[in-house]
């Protein structure tokens, strides 16, 4: 059995090698502020937030998205972010019930200059009784080209 005090050391060492290699910065594009219920005002204000996360592909497909294509296919449209648990709380963005705080209906992502939006989330990275990550699934906003044959 592992006990209470290895499972700190492991909690220790998960979080040195997750700032180790979390090397992508992904802007979070959070809303501040939204439009008031009579119209007026500025409309939506969003804050820019840049964390440290790790970014993998949905190279074969793990979850349907896009019910169209079945699991296993390709797919370089769709990625999900690791963010460390503790980051997240200490930068004071978890919910009380530790989940990331963020707003699936109007928050976004930017990588590399794309926009992409959540379409689930959960916490994952098992350490004892809590979880050390959290995933968000991502997809790529729709490029807009005009053609509206399809």
């Amino acid at each position: 059995m592992i006990t209470q005090a290895d499972w700190g050391v492991f909690k220790a060492q998960q979080r040195q090698h997750f700032d180790a290699i979390a090397g992508t910065t992904v802007i979070w594009r959070r809303l501040v502020s939204n439009i008031d219920r009579y119209g007026e005002g500025t409309g939506k204000q969003f804050e820019d937030i840049p964390l440290k996360a790790i970014v993998a592909y949905n190279y074969f497909r793990s979850w349907p998205i896009n019910f169209a294509s079945p699991a296993g296919v390709g797919d370089m449209e769709n990625f999900y972010i690791l963010f460390n648990i503790d980051l997240l709380s200490e930068l004071g963005y978890l919910s009380p019930n530790n989940n990331f705080d963020f707003d699936p209906g109007h928050d976004v992502f930017i990588l590399n200059g794309i926009t992409y939006y959540p379409q689930g989330d959960t916490p994952v990275g098992q350490i004892f009784s809590e979880a050390g990550l959290y995933m968000v699934i991502l997809s790529r906003e729709p490029i807009n080209t005009g053609d509206l044959s399809r």
